[in-house]
This record gives structure tokens, C-alpha cells and sequence, in this order.
């Protein structure tokens, strides 16, 4: 961690779990966001301390992992209903210590508890950290389990028949000027039929009909928004793509409860009228995805 510290790219912030049970802050929720906000692609979530009770960390973060070292074969054996079924990867670490090999058996005799997860079969990885052997592996572990929920969040949604009432809505893009941006597409015999500025968002619209989709050009009225910050550090290009769905508060409610990454608190109202909220992209493959439901009424 001293490592680290002093590194640019890196920021550390230590919080005090305040009497809060299950290892973490109350507060870590808002403190990602802020943190996601700020330009940190990458967030790593440490706990208090490892216990039976310690699993409120599963339902904040993507990937969970589960540390242990050599000597933990009665522990290991007494974690077994509480923090080993919430962890997506299990590390073994200081293995280049005797006794490693034992809690990796105790961990692959447990490792039927991932099973009724939807089938991801948690991995061991043996790690040291005084040698960095085995951190590479981790990392592919890490990822493969972020992959592996993407993709089983998706067919959850296809298998439950949620395509049969969704729509590509429009594609959001963000550019620096509207009026510059238009040319192209006017050029191509695209017209633009609505423009708004949406004052609680600070961004200035314009929407362009593309066959039953659209093109939405999205200009931020002020540098610190949304888009204004997307430009600063991305520059123009796609924001979002939007799904237009039928009963969008049942939708929302329903993704909440799937424990998918959603980045938005509520359905809000947007431009034209519509309503809306957007799932974050670590639960969208990478992209921001907005869902659309009716203006007019609770769609």
C-alpha cells in the first residue's frame, strides 16, 4: 500500500466502519460514486476485518474476493455459512509458506457453495505477496468472474422474455457544439425536429429521427455536468445508448433488486418528456445504458 501512495494514478482513503456491522461504512455506497466521479476507473473495497458477518461488501462491489493465509483450517471450516458464500474468488496468499496447500483442499471442498450461485465455480488462487507470484492470475480471475456476471445478468434478462417489449430508443453523443455537429448529419438528409435544454442535467439537446430511432446530440450548458465532464476527459462521442421499455418503475425496481449496478437513485424526467434512469457500465458491458419508459403518466 506505502507503494502506492505516492502514485498519481492511485487514491487512498481510509473510513471507519463507525459501529457498522458487516465490515464496511454505511457510507461506501456514496463514497464510490464520488470516487467513480472523480476519474477512478478501477475501485478496490477492503473491509475491517474478515468474519461469519462480513458480507455487506458483496453487495456493493462487482467481484468479491475472499483473502486467507496458511493456519486457517479451523477458521476456514467456521466461515463456511457466512462470507464463503458471497465470495466470487478465493485467494490463498503467503503461499510460498508451509501449509498454503491445506487451506487451498479446505477451500475447493467448499467450493460446491458457489454452485448454487448460477454455476460461476469459484476459483483458488495461490498468491505471495512478497514475490508478486500469482498476482497476474488473480487479475484474470477478477476479470473473467466481472465477464462472466455481465453475460449471466444479460441472459437472466432474455430468458425472462424482457426483449419482447424493448426498443433501441436513441443513441446519445456528446459534442463540444451542436450547431458545428449537425452539418454532417444535415448533410446526410437528417433534420433536427426538437431541441431543449434540460436545466437540472445542464445540457442543451437536439434530436434527430433516424427511421423509429433517433440521434440525440447532447451540449453541456456548463463544464462541471455530466456531459461537460465526459468531454473534459473522453472528448466527443458516444455517451449512452437508450432502450425504451414498457413499465420502466417495474423495471427499475426489478434491476435494483437483481443487485444490478444502477447509476441513477430514482426515474427522473428528461428531455420530451420521458422518463428515465441509467444502469452504471460495469453492468452494461462497458457502456452507459439509459433506460427510457413514457412520458406521460407512470409507464
Amino acid at each position: 500500500m506505502q507503494g502506492f501512495s505516492s502514485d498519481p494514478g492511485v487514491y487512498i482513503r481510509s473510513l471507519a466502519s463507525r459501529g457498522a456491522l458487516g465490515g464496511v461504512t454505511e457510507t461506501i455506497d456514496e463514497v464510490c460514486v464520488v470516487v467513480e466521479a472523480a476519474g477512478y476507473d478501477v475501485l478496490v473495497v477492503e473491509t475491517v476485518g474478515v468474519g461469519q458477518e462480513a458480507v455487506e461488501v458483496a453487495g456493493v462491489v462487482d467481484v468479491t474476493v475472499l483473502v486467507l493465509v496458511p493456519g486457517m483450517g479451523d477458521e476456514v471450516q467456521s466461515m463456511k455459512s457466512g462470507v464463503m458464500e458471497v465470495a466470487d474468488v478465493f485467494v490463498v496468499n503467503k503461499a510460498d509458506r508451509g501449509g498454503a496447500e491445506q487451506v487451498e483442499a479446505e477451500l475447493l471442498d467448499v467450493q460446491s457453495l458457489a454452485a448454487a450461485r448460477g454455476g460461476w465455480t469459484v476459483p483458488v488462487v495461490k498468491t505471495s505477496a512478497a514475490t508478486g507470484d500469482g498476482v497476474a492470475e488473480l487479475m484474470k480471475a477478477i476479470w473473467r468472474c466481472r465477464d462472466y456476471k455481465r453475460l449471466h445478468t444479460v441472459a437472466k434478462g432474455v430468458k425472462s422474455g424482457l426483449g419482447e417489449s424493448i426498443r433501441l430508443d436513441h443513441l446519445g453523443i456528446a459534442v463540444r457544439s451542436i450547431a458545428s455537429a449537425r452539418i454532417i448529419y444535415e448533410s446526410l438528409g437528417l433534420r433536427v425536429t426538437h431541441e431543449e435544454t434540460v436545466a437540472h442535467e445542464r445540457v442543451h439537446t437536439a434530436m434527430l429521427p433516424v427511421g423509429e430511432t433517433r440521434l440525440e446530440l447532447l451540449e453541456a450548458t456548463e463544464k462541471d455536468s455530466t456531459i461537460g465532464r465526459f468531454l473534459e476527459k473522453r472528448g466527443e462521442g458516444l455517451h449512452h445508448v437508450a432502450l425504451h421499455v414498457q413499465g420502466i418503475d417495474a423495471t427499475f425496481e426489478r434491476l435494483r433488486g437483481e443487485g444490478v449496478r444502477l447509476a441513477s437513485e430514482s426515474v427522473r424526467v428528461g428531455a420530451g418528456g420521458h422518463r428515465y434512469f441509467f444502469v452504471h457500465p460495469t453492468s452494461a458491458g462497458g457502456v452507459l445504458l439509459e433506460i427510457v419508459g413514457d412520458g406521460e403518466g407512470r409507464s
